[in-house]
């Protein structure tokens, strides 16, 4: 919109604004707005959210709610830190890497594929979760991916 990246939520079938805005990993997108039957407009905005506005900082709700996606979810706040000049702190890249080595070998994958689907950029994704899945297997080179 207007050259900017507007991000919708794959799924709105939640039955409260609440539900819906608790569904995201990053504190940054806890933030929802619904209409009103009676014409008005009501705004939700996590606690997290704020958090993350105030310390500057890309924050993870956790343990993280769509964790299958968790590669996707990175290469998100990674460009939102870039996008807004905020920090992605060491502690929150190393939980979606924690949850990612936790995976075995076929849902790390299934997490490579939707990366695949899902993200605007690699942000150099792709090629580091490879390596750990190689390093992990022991191989020099990784398994064919």
């Amino acid at each position: 919109m207007h050259g900017r990246v507007v991000e919708v939520a794959l799924r709105t079938d939640h039955r409260r604004l609440e539900e819906q805005v608790g569904r995201s990993d990053i504190g940054l997108s806890m933030v929802g707005v619904e209409y009103q039957p009676d014409e008005r407009w009501r705004g939700v905005i996590h606690p997290l959210a704020l958090e993350s506005v105030h310390r500057r900082a890309v924050l993870l709700w956790k343990p993280l709610v769509n964790w299958k996606h968790a590669l996707a979810t990175l290469e998100r706040m990674r460009r939102y830190a870039v996008e807004l000049g905020y920090s992605v702190p060491d502690e929150e890249v190393a939980e979606v890497w924690r949850v990612f080595d936790a995976q075995p070998l076929d849902m790390q994958r299934g997490m490579l594929d939707r990366l695949a689907r899902s993200a605007m950029g690699g942000q150099g994704l792709r090629e580091e979760a490879i390596r750990r899945i190689g390093s992990a297997q022991g191989t020099v080179s990784p398994p064919d991916l």
